[in-house]
């Protein structure tokens, strides 16, 4: 028993004896593609008995109206029986598509952009397949459509990342249309375009008196009959959107601009045309450039900013270095000038001098300790991480300078000090303990 698909019935009774019905299923998203063969008694009767027992997910089959498991000998007429078989299929599928003609696949386009939202192919990678079974193929592959296999889906990553654009129609994002059904629905790219780029969507009622705001700024309203038809307009809407969305950094403030230059000419009742479209587009394309321009002046100044103050951090750590890394000789020259110097002990016996010069150093060393354990061995370290931390909490809200050049700056400047800074004071610290601990022995030895 043959598989019951679209082509092997064409390949089994021929086109020309079949005819077909595109209609919209009831369920959402779904499309149900009907298959009509007229058969003489003796091949509906073979029809029958090959397709008897179809799957529980296959297509439904009626002879003459009836169901085919209620049909009996009966119920076929000697002469011309019809057989309808029906699929039901998703608009947005994974599997293969199979129309009998050019004619049936237009129908079902007409039906998916009419139908299908951008968030329906969230989760699809791969291009819609077709297949048409007439020899007089059209080329309907787009930017979501092939006649091929797993072809990569092109659409606007911006449209997939951003949520702002989940509920508007796949028809405004033009490219998704095959290029031999653009100039039929016109009407409907544009009224989709406008949706996508405009502030605002009111709809009064009917798709005919729907209203876009352009710019809430400017309180500018446009409807979809107001731009002249033509395929050089669609032509210039697509530019327009590979402008705005073919990189999605930056990509609002390019809306931003051209919104307000769409806004002018609503306001100055301009005729929005073909050649309207690409002055626009060009009038973009020079403010976005000069936009970026004055960014990058900004960014450039910022860019200094930061890397003085940095490197003026790197200076204060180096010089917190030295003071560290000149307090401890300090110390313990000051620590051998009290054992060394006896001129306020002349007075004093050999067997007092012997315990009391370990115990003035010791008091004079506890003392240094105190402070030092109070104050906190590592403060001056923590004192530059906090001011670092400040910096860069500073940053992120005053300038525009990505994270890869303030770690550079980081990773370059800071961390290697401050790891020096903290070194030292680790070594003040176990200096300070072993100097406390021979000065301690010496006067209990004492």
């Amino acid at each position: 028993m043959s598989e019951i698909t679209i082509s092997n019935l064409l390949d089994m009774y021929g086109i020309e004896n079949c005819r077909t019905k595109l209609i919209k299923s009831v369920k959402a998203g779904e499309y149900a593609y009907t298959l009509y063969i007229n058969l003489n008694r003796k091949d509906t009767i073979s029809f029958k008995e090959n397709f008897s027992n179809p799957q529980a997910d296959g297509p439904s089959i009626f002879i003459n109206s009836f169901p085919m498991v209620q049909v009996n000998e009966t119920k076929i007429t000697e002469t011309d029986n019809e057989i309808a078989i029906t699929f039901n299929n998703k608009l947005v599928s994974e599997n293969i598509l199979f129309f009998k003609d050019n004619s049936d696949f237009e129908k079902y386009l007409t039906i998916f952009f009419s139908c299908i939202k951008i968030e329906d192919l969230f989760s699809k990678e791969t291009k819609i397949i077709y297949k048409i079974y007439s020899q007089e193929k059209i080329n309907f592959s787009s930017s979501i459509f092939s006649d091929k296999d797993s072809e990569q889906l092109e659409i606007y990553s911006i449209f997939k990342n951003e949520r702002l654009y989940k509920d508007q129609k796949i028809i405004g994002v033009i490219e998704t249309v095959p290029e031999k059904f653009r100039f039929e629905k016109q009407k409907e790219i544009i009224e989709g375009f406008l949706s996508i780029i405009s502030d605002r969507t009111i709809n009064k009622g009917t798709k005919s008196e729907c209203e876009y705001v352009i710019s809430l700024g400017k309180r500018s309203y446009i409807t979809g009959d107001k731009i002249i038809k033509s395929i050089e307009v669609i032509d210039a809407l697509i530019e327009i959107e590979n402008f705005i969305f073919l990189s999605s950094e930056k990509y609002y403030d390019r809306l931003n601009i051209f919104r307000n230059i769409f806004s002018d000419k609503i306001e100055n009742k301009v005729e929005i045309n073909a050649e309207t479209l690409k002055e626009m587009l060009d009038d973009a394309k020079l403010h976005y450039n000069l936009f970026i321009g004055d960014k990058i002046k900004h960014f450039v100044l910022e860019k200094q900013k930061v890397t003085e103050d940095y490197l003026k951090l790197s200076g204060e750590i180096v010089k917190r270095i030295n003071a560290v890394t000149e307090e401890l000789p300090k110390q313990l020259l000051t620590i051998i000038g009290v054992i060394i110097t006896t001129f306020f002990l002349k007075g004093l016996d050999q067997s007092s001098k012997i315990w009391i010069i370990p115990l003035l150093a010791l008091i004079y060393l506890l003392a240094i300790i105190i402070f030092k354990s109070q104050r906190g061995w590592f403060s001056e370290s923590k004192n530059v991480e906090m001011q670092k931390e400040l910096m860069d909490e500073s940053y992120k809200e005053l300038y525009t300078l990505d994270d890869k050049f303030i770690n550079k700056l980081n990773t370059k400047y800071i961390q290697p000090k401050l790891k020096d800074l903290k070194r030292m004071e680790k070594l003040s610290l176990t200096i300070s303990s072993i100097l406390l601990i021979a000065i301690l022995a010496w006067f209990l030895w004492a």
